[in-house]
């Protein structure tokens, strides 16, 4: 089960703003075209959970207060296609404001060591044994032509098998933690929610060092910052 994680009192303002005037319904002549669409795409029930939500962040508003400042965010237009997307791979997710530069997360934490592969390793593992060096990809591929929401809708729905697609490498820490060096593919895996056994390839020390820029991860790698574009994100966490 993939829950979607919010987290700075700007995001939480963001959405209870924009959910106070959808309430009051719009002005004359306010509303645009790409805010109906917005609306219009997503469920009732799910605009009924983000009321609530809404609702939560002005009775605890003080509480929030407390915390710690939110860093500088854009404020950005939801894309009524891939809330589309995440609502039919069963997701309900939470908008989150990007920052303008950095993941601001704090500095990386040291990489692992990393072993050789086991004398017996597997050839296939269950998707949610394998963790995310990093602390955040983008939806889509650097030169556009692969998309993480595309391809995990794809594998639910039966337009796409596992073996259509590369087998990602992955390596063992000193702990035995597994990690994946291709973070869309296995976010694809994750969220397309259905995958039970999904084929790996082992790599050792030597490949690792090579990618050991990637290790940003935050959270020991069961979370994952996924980018939209616009300034926008969704927190996914295994």
């Amino acid at each position: 089960m993939i829950a979607l994680t919010g987290a700075t009192l700007g995001q939480l303002e963001h959405h209870s703003g924009w959910l106070r005037s959808a309430q009051a319904g719009p002005s004359a002549g306010s509303r645009s075209g790409a805010s109906s669409g917005v609306e219009a795409c997503l469920s009732t029930a799910y605009q009924r959970e983000l009321r609530a939500e809404a609702g939560a962040v002005e009775s605890n508003r003080g509480a929030v207060m407390g915390l710690r400042k939110a860093p500088p965010y854009r404020v950005s237009k939801l894309d009524p296609m891939q809330v589309d997307r995440l609502d039919r791979l069963g997701l309900r997710p939470r908008v989150v404001e990007v920052p303008y530069s950095g993941s601001g997360r704090g500095p990386s934490p040291p990489i692992p060591r990393a072993l050789r592969p086991p004398s017996q390793a597997p050839p296939e593992l269950d998707p949610r044994q394998v963790r995310f060096m990093q602390s955040s990809i983008s939806n889509h591929s650097a030169g556009k032509e692969h998309a993480v929401m595309e391809t995990a809708l794809d594998l639910r729905e039966g337009r796409l098998r596992v073996s259509d697609l590369p087998v990602i490498r992955v390596w063992r820490d000193e702990q035995g933690r597994v990690w994946s060096l291709d973070h869309r593919r296995l976010a694809s895996f994750l969220m397309a929610g259905n995958l039970e056994r999904i084929p790996v390839e082992w790599v050792g020390p030597e490949v690792v060092s090579r990618q050991s820029f990637k290790f940003t991860t935050q959270t020991e790698g069961r979370s994952v910052l996924m980018t939209l574009g616009k300034g926008l994100g969704v927190e996914l966490e295994f």
